[in-house]
């Protein structure tokens, strides 16, 4: 968190807190780092308890900044959402994934 706070953008009061004017331009990069957090949680474990483990950090991340935890809700929403999307994290993906002679780099294309 020093970091965020002394980069010059948003000038932290004596108590380290970000005043509410700066936090529209952390907020985006905030719900960006939820959002690959649960992605990456979401192919270890299933969809709901990355989402029930997430979302109390990015409720209080909301009340901290002092914005609404919509934004960064709904980005735990949809990145939980993909877990399709990787041989690793669906069952039938995994099933088809050897015979069919799937590379790992060819779900990311």
């Amino acid at each position: 968190m020093p970091a965020v706070i002394n980069d010059g953008y948003c000038p932290a009061d004596g108590y380290g807190n970000i005043p509410h004017a700066c936090c529209h331009l952390w907020a985006p990069r905030y719900s960006g780092g939820l959002y690959v957090t649960t992605v990456i949680l979401t192919e270890v474990m299933s969809n709901n308890a990355s989402a029930v483990i997430l979302s109390p950090i990015a409720l209080s991340l909301a009340a901290s900044m002092g914005v609404s935890p919509r934004p960064f809700l709904v980005a735990i929403t949809f990145a939980e959402s993909t877990s399709f999307a990787t041989p690793i994290g669906y069952q039938t993906n995994t099933i088809v994934y050897a015979p069919g002679g799937y590379h790992f780099l060819i779900t990311l294309v």
